[in-house]
This record gives C-alpha cells, sequence and structure tokens, in this order.
C-alpha cells in the first residue's frame, strides 16, 4: 500500500523516469479545457519525441503557441512506490529531414499520416510518492 510520503525527484532521477518509461501524456489545452492525451514516446537526441494523429497535432502544436508539458510516470514499484515527472518546454514539429531517424522507433503511423512531435525538456518536476526501498 502506498503511504502518503513524498519526495522530490532530482534531475537524474527524473531522466532515469523518462528513460525507462514507454508511455506517457501529452498536456494541452482545448477549448480552455485541459487534457491530457496518452502517447507512447521516445527519447532523441535529448528531445521528447512522440506521433499524433493530424487533428490532434493541430491542437497540440497551435500556431504560435509553442509551449507545451509532458508527463511520464514510473509505476514499477506497485504497491511500494511511485514517480512522477512532468516536463515543460518548448513544442515544435520534426522536419522531414529528422522524421526518418524516428520512424523505426515503434511510433504509431496514424494510417500514413503521422504527426511527429517534439518537446524541449526545459524544465522537469519530479516526486516519487509513497516509501522507496
Amino acid at each position: 500500500m502506498l503511504t502518503a510520503t513524498a519526495a522530490e525527484l532530482s534531475q537524474a532521477e527524473c531522466w532515469e523516469v523518462l528513460k525507462t518509461a514507454h508511455i506517457g501524456r501529452v498536456l494541452y489545452t482545448r477549448n480552455a479545457m485541459p487534457l491530457a492525451h496518452p502517447v507512447p514516446f521516445v527519447l532523441h537526441r535529448g528531445l521528447i519525441v512522440f506521433s499524433l494523429d493530424p487533428v490532434t497535432a493541430a491542437a497540440v502544436v497551435r500556431y504560435g503557441c509553442h509551449v507545451g508539458a509532458f508527463q511520464a510516470d514510473d509505476l514499477t514499484g506497485g504497491d511500494v512506490a511511485a514517480r512522477s515527472v512532468t516536463v515543460h518546454g518548448e513544442l515544435g514539429l520534426l522536419e522531414p529531414g529528422q522524421i526518418a531517424a524516428v520512424e523505426g522507433c515503434g511510433l504509431p503511423a496514424h494510417g500514413g499520416e503521422a504527426v511527429y512531435v517534439y518537446l524541449v525538456p526545459e524544465v522537469l518536476i519530479g516526486r516519487r510518492i509513497g516509501d522507496h526501498r
């Protein structure tokens, strides 16, 4: 059972969570309502990269709005502890020449219409909840 204790993660621990997690959530707003969209992701050259369908990509990376957030968790501790990392940074779209490097990483192709989005990690905030043994 998780206890109520919580502690901040170091930057190294935040990166450890990002390196071992395979599913995260891109956080954005639509019609002034916050949304968390689950996505598989990869780390590529210091960027968090994920693919979206064109409609969702247009909502996440809007014209003139390039600030975003991403969250990933490590729940492998089960009932002992969990770690969660939130990342804030600049969002952007991969250029055609950059896409080939991540296409083989297992990101969804969205019927051949995938839009590859990256987040430049600028601020990492991590928390551990429960006992870490």
